[in-house]
């Protein structure tokens, strides 16, 4: 019985330099001193290489080659995050920040979930647009000084509405209608009802009680 032994090269993986020349669907060309390398982006490099980029890439072979970092870019060029599945960031301890001093943009064609105990949003103005909007909450509380609503109509269905105010001023082009099973209107000093016509109906009776009534 013959035992034969193989010998296997095993060649080391190194790393070079190179510049990102051009760029495939799933693979980058990179330029260095030892030629033109076929290269695809490491998992763990998250910032996407753009063309002129200097990049570190790891090889074996040749033939294999793997971009491990973006080292320089044009001086004030943006930077793109990018991975191909899904991302998620956590901490199991302390808290995560996001600062910007130009702003922050968060976009999705689909939805975006936000889950908290407590949401705080501070800011000087807001500017919101919705096609549609859902509220569910148990209690609402708002201090506001001034508001103003402009609508095409608004419905509103509640068991009870209680309101204290200082001054009302309603102004009503058209129709103002009230259904009710008992209306009470009580002043404290005057109650002045106008109009060019007025009609009192009553199926059994129409009362009028003062110290003086005065007609015509």
């Amino acid at each position: 019985m013959n035992n034969i032994a193989v010998c296997r090269r095993i060649e080391e993986p190194y790393q070079e330099y190179g510049t990102v020349v051009a760029g495939e669907k799933d693979a980058l060309l990179i330029r260095s001193d030892m030629g033109v390398y076929r290269a695809r982006r490491a998992v763990s490099c998250l910032v996407e290489p753009e063309m002129g980029d200097l990049v570190l890439f790891c090889t074996a072979d040749g033939e294999k080659a793997y971009v491990l970092a973006v080292l320089e870019r044009k001086e004030g060029a943006a930077a793109t995050i990018s991975v191909a599945g899904d991302l998620k960031l956590r901490l199991d301890n302390g808290r995560f920040g996001v600062e910007a001093r130009e702003g922050v943009d968060i976009a999705s064609p689909r939805k975006i979930a936000m889950t908290s105990p407590e949401l705080d949003v501070r800011a000087a103005a807001a500017d919101l647009t919705f096609q549609q909007t859902s509220f569910t909450g148990g209690i609402m509380q708002a201090s506001l000084e001034k508001i103003k609503l402009f609508a095409g109509s608004f419905d509103s269905l509640l068991e009870r509405l209680h309101q204290r105010v200082k001054r009302s001023y309603r102004f009503i082009e058209e129709t103002d209608q009230v259904r009710a099973e008992n209306i009470d209107h009580r002043a404290e000093k005057l109650l002045n009802l106008r109009g060019r016509n007025a009609v009192i109906n009553a199926r059994e009776l129409v009362k009028l009680d003062g110290e003086q009534i005065h007609v015509g």
